[in-house]
């Protein structure tokens, strides 16, 4: 069961205390509302430190440390078998799907920036 993280920073990650969100839902459809719910918060919170952050730093700057950040985040829960590579996957293709607007995100995987099939659609 996958507990509800709490970052500290990058590259510090720790869990919550408490139960799972799992236990407290119940069934499918209260894990997948709380699940929602929390994720939709911690949104909230996000977008209320990117103000400041904006005002220090580049844009591409801080996609770059959120990215950093998320490929620690998945490493560490991959090392401690709470997912697999296979979900952590899954994560990077929502990622992707959510930048590509979704149908454009099948041909973004397909290949690299800057590979000679990416430079060739750009000519």
């Amino acid at each position: 069961m996958i507990h509800t993280l709490v970052a500290f920073g990058p590259r510090a990650i720790s869990y919550k205390p408490g139960r799972p969100f799992m236990r407290k839902a119940g069934t499918l459809r209260g894990i997948v509302e709380s699940f929602e719910s929390g994720l939709h918060a911690c949104v909230r919170d996000i977008n209320k430190m990117l103000p400041g952050l904006s005002r220090r730093y580049e844009s591409v700057v801080i996609i770059g440390a959120l990215a950093e950040h998320m490929g620690a985040a998945l490493r560490i829960l991959i090392r401690r078998n709470l997912c697999d590579a296979r979900q952590a996957r899954l994560i990077i293709q929502h990622i992707e799907g959510t930048a590509f607007l979704r149908k454009n995100a099948r041909e973004a995987r397909g290949t690299a920036a800057g590979s000679p099939s990416e430079a060739a659609r750009t000519r």
